[in-house]
């Protein structure tokens, strides 16, 4: 009965809806969260040579993350909290870098 997996494998409005608003939030805090490369030829040639020992996921980050070449608001850079070592109390922060998700 191949029903089931018709019904999942369906759009469905609500969902569509839903996934686009989180795409739109993603690639907001993604392309202003760092400086992007602007120039296509850039992105072509690092995922070019990155996709050589991680093909799976290469090309399908690169594309959720491609509007940020053309982003046209400004973007962020890394925080300098300006201290020396050891002047700040020990804490360990977990955190994906660049990821939004």
């Amino acid at each position: 009965n191949p029903e089931p997996l018709v019904a999942q494998a369906s759009p469905r409005a609500v969902a569509a809806n839903d996934n686009e608003n989180a795409q739109a939030v993603y690639t907001a805090v993604e392309c202003n969260d760092a400086p992007w490369p602007e120039d296509f030829e850039v992105w072509d040639r690092d995922h070019t040579e990155l996709a050589r020992v991680a093909p799976f996921e290469t090309w399908d980050n690169a594309f959720s993350n491609l509007p940020c070449a053309f982003w046209p608001a400004p973007r962020q850079r890394p925080l300098e909290v300006g201290t020396r070592w050891g002047e700040l109390p020990p804490v360990l922060i977990l955190a994906a870098e660049r990821d939004a998700a």
